[in-house]
């Protein structure tokens, strides 16, 4: 029973990376329950393997895994594949293949018709791939711009989404890490915290801080040895081997 509820948690995250729905599944696989459940299983320690690999920095290594897991992914129904693809843009991300990554991601934006949650990756690698060429953060400035003024509501001071809001934080604090702008990075960081502690004094009347408070600080004390040395990297580095934060 618990093995049929970790692969039914494991097929919903799929589905929600692919955009499709549970019930448009259902008539597609060809395969019995227990050979999907299996190749569920199999796909994913895979996937783990190499999520080990990435945390890291091992992403030669991390590619093979995720390359090994597209293959057992070319055998689940059509809706439900694609994660182990987009693992494979996200290192080539973090490898500096931009265009590379790029690609991947188009592809597999294609290959999901009405998927509209690859579009703001699919644009951060766009400007990336400018700023690489050229060294000019402007258009990577524009982005954030858009990208913080398109999700307000889910960001402090305004809220803090623990999925969406979370997910746009984590886009800033590496596109920030990425331009190298250190103070911009420690900014975002430190307007969360001033939200955490407003909150914690509505409820508590003191601030406790806890987990959460504690990944942030990592990757804002991240900042501050990356702007003491005058190096880029460490932010990435601390987001990728936290276990909150999502790269």
């Amino acid at each position: 029973m618990r093995k049929n509820i970790i692969c039914l948690f494991i097929l919903v995250l799929g589905l929600q990376l692919t955009g499709v729905s549970f019930c448009e599944t259902a008539s597609v696989s060809s395969l019995s329950h227990d050979d999907n459940m299996k190749l569920i299983f199999e796909q994913h320690a895979v996937e783990e393997e190499g999520k080990q690999l990435e945390r890291a920095d091992k992403y030669e290594e991390a590619l093979v895994k995720y390359r090994k897991a597209i293959e057992y992914d070319q055998k689940m129904p059509k809706v439900l594949r694609g994660r182990p693809t987009f693992f494979v843009a996200r290192v080539l991300q973090k490898q500096g293949k931009y265009e590379e990554a790029l690609t991947v991601l188009r592809s597999l934006k294609e290959s999901h018709a009405g998927a509209k949650h690859y579009e703001d990756r699919l644009l951060e690698l766009e400007v990336l791939i400018e700023y690489q060429k050229t060294h000019d953060a402007r258009s990577v400035y524009e982005y954030i711009g858009n990208l913080k003024e398109n999700n307000k509501g889910n960001l402090p001071p305004l809220g803090y989404d623990g999925i969406f809001g979370v997910t746009v934080i984590i886009t800033l604090l590496r596109l920030y890490d990425t331009i190298g702008d250190y103070d911009a990075g420690i900014k975002v960081i430190d307007e969360c915290f001033v939200y955490f502690k407003n909150q914690d004094m509505k409820k508590y009347r003191k601030y406790k801080p806890g987990h959460v408070d504690d990944e942030y600080q990592k990757v804002r004390e991240a900042f501050e040895q990356d702007k003491r040395d005058g190096t880029k990297g460490r932010a990435t580095k601390a987001l990728i081997k936290s276990d909150y934060f999502s790269w």
